[in-house]
């Protein structure tokens, strides 16, 4: 099929897809930043506030002519069945109605137009993208239950081993795919309830940032691939979210341990007594043998991954490598849990979560980037094979006590014990 005028006109507007994405994790970087710093630093604050509204209004001219990616897409694949084309219909006429008024929106906002337009501009803009967006999750979810219903006719069939491998490859990978466009408008849904209605969840600085993130990056990989090097991204996505909400959720519980190597790093500096982190040693490696135990069962003729280091790597590199990550894991923690530092109860977690992310794509094609030694028995009991697991115990074991006698003893001068944590196992783990 050739293309006519239109089709070049979108395929050159979607070229700045990939920058519109980088200036939106701009925006809500920036966000954060300015709500982090607002009440020590006011002059910080200011600055970071002036960066995001640039990056907002730098995205609403840059999408000029977005409006037009809707009315294509109806018009070239209005959907195979008469559900899904109602559904498009209504999907992508919500997200016209989204990019045309946001043109008008960036015009009052820099003056053209009248200023006192911009809230409704604003309103309309935004109504039209939660509409859109309810539609497009529904129109996945679909999908989604048709992949699966796809998946189970598979793995009953008669054929040959490669070739329903390759099949099976195939759907998971667009199951994936999907999963990461509902993130993304999930998250936009979250922003656009925050202007239309707003209330205290949705209009939290925290709440607005995450989701900014979100919708920049499972937006991004919608359009890519999981394969290459978005096999290694999507898992340290997931691992950056997790891991922040696990630690968010416990923090004021029993201090989110949640990982062997931190627990010994705490203990080696005295800021949780030896029976208390052998307690929590004990639960990390029961719940990490139940979740792998849980996976295998419902995951069906599906081996539960392990750890595994690169051919390249040897069992030494590829421990100094754990040790590293740990290291920088362990000293993250011990930062997001310094009092001293006035971090306010949501920040710790999430700098935790980036982290542990930026570990994992740095390091899982070589390591696999576990830093959690409870991680790789769990998986490596249920599937029955312990090779190489001296890599994720002795490794991230001595980074993390290393950082945290680093952080005690070299960086921060001790603090008294009762700034610290006690020694009965209330100080902040992961």
């Amino acid at each position: 099929m050739s293309l006519d005028t239109v089709d070049k006109l979108v395929v050159f507007l979607a070229k700045r897809d990939g920058i519109d994405k980088l200036v939106k994790t701009f925006q809500y970087v920036a966000k954060l930043a300015c709500w982090h710093v607002e009440a020590t630093r006011p002059d910080a604050a200011e600055r970071f506030k002036k960066w995001e509204v640039a990056s907002g209004l730098s995205r609403k001219a840059f999408r000029t002519g977005r409006s037009l990616t809707g009315f294509n897409a109806l018009r070239r694949n209005p959907g195979a069945t008469p559900v899904i084309r109602f559904l498009a219909v209504l999907a992508n006429s919500g997200e016209m109605v989204y990019f045309f008024f946001d043109h008008f929106l960036w015009l009052s906002r820099i003056g053209t137009l009248d200023p006192k337009i911009a809230k409704k501009m604003s309103f309309i803009s935004a109504f039209g993208e939660s509409f859109g967006y309810v539609f497009f999750i529904i129109i996945d979810c679909i999908f989604i239950r048709q992949r699966l219903r796809s998946l189970k006719r598979l793995r009953t069939n008669y054929e040959p081993k490669e070739e329903v491998s390759g099949k099976v490859s195939e759907i998971q990978g667009d199951i994936v795919m999907r999963l990461m466009g509902i993130s993304a408008n999930v998250a936009d849904l979250i922003i656009a309830l925050a202007e239309i209605q707003p209330n205290p969840f949705c209009n939290h600085t925290v709440t607005l940032g995450i989701s900014g993130l979100v919708s920049a990056w499972a937006g991004k990989l919608t359009a890519g691939d999981v394969t290459g090097p978005f096999s290694v991204l999507l898992p340290a996505i997931a691992n950056a979210f997790a891991l922040s909400s696990s630690v968010y959720i416990s923090w004021n519980v029993s201090g989110g341990h949640v990982n062997p190597a931190v627990t010994f790093g705490m203990a080696v500096a005295g800021r949780i007594s030896v029976p208390t982190a052998m307690f929590y040693w004990t639960s990390q490696m029961i719940a990490s043998v139940m979740a792998c135990l849980v996976l295998k069962v419902t995951v069906v003729e599906q081996h539960v991954p392990i750890y595994k280091i690169a051919g390249e790597m040897t069992g030494f590199g590829a421990s100094v490598l754990e040790g590293v990550l740990a290291f920088v894991l362990v000293y993250t923690v011990f930062t997001a849990n310094d009092p001293r530092r006035g971090l306010p109860l949501a920040v710790g977690p999430i700098f935790i979560g980036f982290v542990a992310g930026a570990n994992v794509l740095a390091a899982g094609p070589f390591s696999g980037g576990a830093m959690n030694p409870a991680c790789a028995f769990g998986s490596a009991m249920i599937y029955g094979s312990f090779k190489n697991q001296a890599v994720y115990w002795v490794g991230p074991l001595l980074g993390g006590a290393t950082a945290a006698l680093v952080y005690d003893n070299m960086v921060v001068v001790p603090a008294a014990e009762d700034d610290r944590g006690s020694s009965t196992g209330d100080a902040t783990g992961v």
